[in-house]
């Protein structure tokens, strides 16, 4: 079965297999080792071979929260956390990405060296030491949290990551958005903050919008031909459902409903 997806990309296309794979694999993970052991299988199949999901730090106190996963190296870990407790904080602008900004960033793009600053050149230097030049940071916003993913393709050059794996950003971040979605639901739980989850029922017409979408359908032709409502009602009802699963964009929206088994 193919569903289509919208996404932040602001295009329409087809569930991938390797997404629609991703999605049935983690129906067979119990817990989140091996949820995240699945995501981390799946990356790899395009081309990141390392990961790191957490809390980066909160608005306030810019500290580093214990709740994360990561795949890079353990010594690579130490001396980042040695870096950022020299400063008192976050230096990392990857990192600092990921809170204040919605879209992905591309290490080591102009965009990137154009935030860093002196003070951020150390990480970078650090990353450059283990061979991770090369990623992506993805930001993930929650009523509960603002959470991250740093995603690595350690060890490749230039021409290849720009060549073969740069095509396959998209699919890492839907497969960020759907791990994301699931073990956050896992046990009722958000993985980060613990709360326990007080995730409410989706009504009529917010499912048959939800599967609308999932379909690749048009807020125009969702109003028109699933719920017999105007746009702005139909808006409304998507806002409510993000509510109620606790996300905060369409992509987010499908990609739990489809795990929880709404459409």
């Amino acid at each position: 079965m193919l569903l289509f997806k919208p996404l932040s990309w602001g295009v329409r296309v087809l569930y991938t297999n390797i997404e629609l794979d991703f999605i049935n694999s983690l129906k067979y993970c119990r817990d989140i080792n091996q949820s995240w052991h699945a995501f981390l299988i799946h990356i790899e199949k395009l081309g990141f071979d390392s990961a790191f999901y957490g809390k980066l730090f909160s608005p306030h106190t810019q500290s580093q929260a214990s709740a994360y996963l990561s795949s890079y190296q353990e010594t690579f870990l130490d001396a980042y956390d040695s870096l950022n407790s020299t400063h008192g904080k976050i230096i990392d602008t990857a990192a600092q990405w990921c809170f204040y900004n919605d879209n992905v960033l591309h290490w080591n793009s102009r965009e990137h060296q154009a935030i860093a600053t002196p003070e951020n050149k150390v990480i970078d230097e650090l990353s450059l030491d283990f061979n991770m030049e090369f990623g992506l940071s993805i930001p993930i916003r929650s009523s509960m949290a603002i959470t991250g993913f740093g995603v690595c393709a350690k060890g490749v050059n230039k021409k290849t990551y720009d060549n073969e794996i740069v095509i396959n950003i998209p699919t890492v971040v839907n497969l960020a958005h759907i791990f994301h979605s699931h073990i956050n639901n896992l046990n009722g739980q958000d993985f980060l903050s613990n709360s326990r989850s007080t995730m409410k029922q989706l009504t009529t017409y917010e499912r048959e919008i939800v599967k609308g979408l999932a379909a690749g359908e048009t807020l125009q032709k969702i109003s028109d031909d699933r719920i017999f409502k105007s746009i702005s009602s139909t808006n409304k009802y998507i806002k409510s459902a993000k509510a109620k699963l606790q996300v905060t964009t369409k992509t987010q929206l499908v990609a739990r409903s489809f795990i929880l088994g709404l459409i």
